[in-house]
């Protein structure tokens, strides 16, 4: 069985597949390598995992994906509004530059108040203290944003509470 001579239009046809899948085969190899540049030097953090958790009864601690954690409590219970409270952040495998929380009422809209954490015994324990004042309607929801700020990252970390009446 002798093969049949390959016309012109024939070859030229096999030339063009070729060079399709060629060019095909560049555009993912240089696809592949922006991917490689862009996900070295513009890493998203996913959002850390919340635990279930009652400010309103003890510290809520999250764990940071990248191992680290971070414990929030706020002190004195029950949180009330037009009280004197004290903040307390407690990190591991973290070292911020600075620690402070933002206290929002979501349904409202208005970040009520930026507190500046400090630490005083260098023993990554940040302390603050506050009074958020101003008529909440029972059981309101508020948000005490901690934010944690390094060279490297910011951290945001949200923990939802419930301000409840003052008693007595």
């Amino acid at each position: 069985m002798a093969d049949k001579p390959v016309t012109p239009e024939e070859r030229q046809r096999a030339y063009k597949k070729l060079r399709t899948i060629g060019i095909i085969f560049i555009v993912v190899l240089m696809g592949n390598f922006a991917y490689q540049i862009w996900s070295k030097y513009y890493r998203v953090t996913p959002p850390p995992r919340l635990l279930k958790c009652d400010i309103q009864k003890e510290a809520c601690t999250v764990k940071m994906h990248e191992g680290g954690s971070v414990e929030f409590s706020i002190d004195p219970k029950p949180i009330t509004m037009n009280h004197p409270m004290t903040f307390t952040v407690k990190l591991k495998k973290l070292t911020p530059q600075t620690v402070h929380v933002v206290m929002i009422a979501p349904h409202s809209g208005i970040t009520t108040k930026q507190i500046e954490l400090s630490n005083e015994d260098g023993d990554n324990i940040y302390t603050g203290h506050t009074m958020v004042s101003g008529q909440a309607s029972p059981d309101q929801d508020w948000v005490a944003m901690v934010v944690i700020e390094s060279p490297e990252k910011n951290i945001a970390v949200p923990f939802h509470f419930k301000m409840q009446e003052p008693t007595g």
